[in-house]
């Protein structure tokens, strides 16, 4: 139940914030009660004061306000006033879907733990994180080098960066005159296919023939998805992030829900009945996109059994959210919500018990693309906001439930995926997962998990 001190007409969420005293509202976050679209005839975010609010503003805060027209920028901008803070509370019965034709993805007959149901929203965290704790994040430096500000890119700047991307991947077709220009015709390039597939055959080298023609496929394929990044305008300095940083983000949000296929949904049914399941294809494309045991165990300790959107079970997705998940699982070939639900990691843990911590991420995969693609966030407030928090909340986790992954030893040789080349059975699952963990502790406390993870050091012996 939402709870506030007046009646206002519209809810939406603080996307930016101002060291003067002003921010804005983002307008995609913004809904009448019960998440009915807002109605308002504009595309731009709307201007908050603290004055208009009585209270500091901070990124994430979920607010109830009406507007009027703001004068001083003119246009249909609007600006808030009236604004109250939203005050949380209780879990929400799963009732209806979050948007017309969500049924597919929404749990049936289940209790959907709401956004309003499991954190303040002034802070978007409920539990005290120690500043020893997040200063243990910061000294092992997550995603070091992404720009932590939330920022906005023009529409040139955020073409060119992907139109770079695709010479990078593509460099190739060069020759074959490819634009790499977002939103750019391909008559060129088409023409430069025919001819050169023509010659290629007329040489009897069909290989090759095939080999260049999967190439501007899978390049038009890549295109396709970059245009509908650039559409939806999140193409930012930190929603594409080089794989090489997946053990990092992971951290923050490592329990994981797929879309899936129907039959990859049958087989990842199958699989979370069977005491002891062969890993889900899924499950090891994540896995090989890192080398090394390590991120195997880390992935797998969280997500042994693939699941699928239908298991969901935490914040209400938002409208504009779920829509970019249907056109995203056209495009990419794994669309992930990745969230910070502890409390659900695994069937094979013993007893889990934990608060969890909301604002899930939808990220993206894209075979052959050496990036993640945050898609969007459910607070829609950025890629970095209480980041560290949830990353901290994660070590904390693993070191308050250690002795839990004794579970894993029920069964004597499990199946568990160790990478293209290794055996994909192991004895003592659990003993070696505790083995695991306490070495991630140990590295975490030595300020080089992420290092670590990577393979790229082993810790000193004793």
């Amino acid at each position: 139940m939402t709870l506030v001190t007046t009646t206002p007409t519209l809810f939406g969420r603080i996307v930016t914030v101002n060291p003067d005293g002003f921010g804005f509202i983002g307008i995609k976050t913004v809904t009448k009660e019960r998440g009915e679209p807002h109605g308002l005839e504009t595309t731009q975010d709307i201007f908050i004061h603290r004055e208009d609010a009585g209270m500091e503003l901070k990124v994430g805060s979920e607010v109830g306000f009406d507007v009027i027209p703001d004068r001083k920028r003119g246009g249909d901008a609007l600006r808030a006033q009236g604004v109250v803070a939203v005050i949380e509370s209780e879990i929400l019965p799963a009732v209806g879907s979050p948007m017309p034709g969500f049924s597919v993805m929404a749990p049936k007959d289940s209790v959907a733990l709401a956004t309003r149901g499991i954190l303040p929203a002034a802070n978007g965290f409920s539990k005290e994180i120690p500043e020893e704790d997040l200063a243990k994040v910061e000294l092992n430096q997550p995603m070091a080098g992404i720009p932590r500000e939330e920022r906005e890119v023009s529409p040139e700047d955020a073409g060119s960066f992907l139109g770079r991307i695709l010479e990078q991947l593509f460099a190739r077709l060069r020759s074959m005159k490819a634009s790499f220009r977002i939103k750019a015709p391909e008559e060129e390039l088409d023409a430069e296919l025919e001819q050169t597939t023509q010659d290629l055959r007329e040489m009897k080298m069909d290989a090759a023939a095939d080999d260049v023609r999967e190439q501007v496929k899978s390049y038009k394929d890549i295109k396709l998805a970059f245009e509908n990044l650039y559409d939806e305008g999140i193409v930012r300095p930190n929603t594409i992030i080089p794989i090489h940083f997946l053990p990092d983000f992971f951290m923050a949000a490592p329990v994981w829900y797929f879309w899936a296929d129907e039959e990859s949904r049958k087989d990842a049914e199958i699989k979370w009945n069977d005491a002891d399941p062969r890993p889900h294809p899924k499950v090891t494309a994540i896995v090989d996109l890192i080398a090394g045991l390590r991120w195997a165990d880390t992935f797998q300790m969280f997500n042994r059994r693939m699941r699928t959107l239908d298991r969901y079970q935490g914040d209400i997705i938002p409208a504009h959210i779920a829509r970019r998940m249907v056109w995203a699982r056209r495009l990419f070939d794994h669309v992930v919500i990745a969230t910070p639900y502890h409390d659900v990691a695994g069937k094979d843990w013993e007893d889990l018990e934990w608060l969890r911590s909301i604002d899930p991420y939808i990220i993206g995969f894209k075979n052959g693309v050496p990036f993640f693609f945050i898609l969007g966030r459910f607070s829609d407030s950025g890629t970095f906001p209480l980041f560290n928090e949830m990353l901290a909340d994660t070590m904390n986790f693993l070191r308050l439930n250690i002795s839990k992954l004794a579970g894993f030893n029920l069964a004597p040789r499990p199946y568990w995926y160790q990478g293209k080349n290794g055996q994909n059975s192991v004895n003592g699952l659990g003993t070696r997962l505790f083995q695991h963990v306490d070495q991630m502790l140990t590295a975490y406390e030595q300020g080089q998990l992420f290092n670590w993870l990577r393979g790229e050091i082993d810790l000193p012996t004793a």
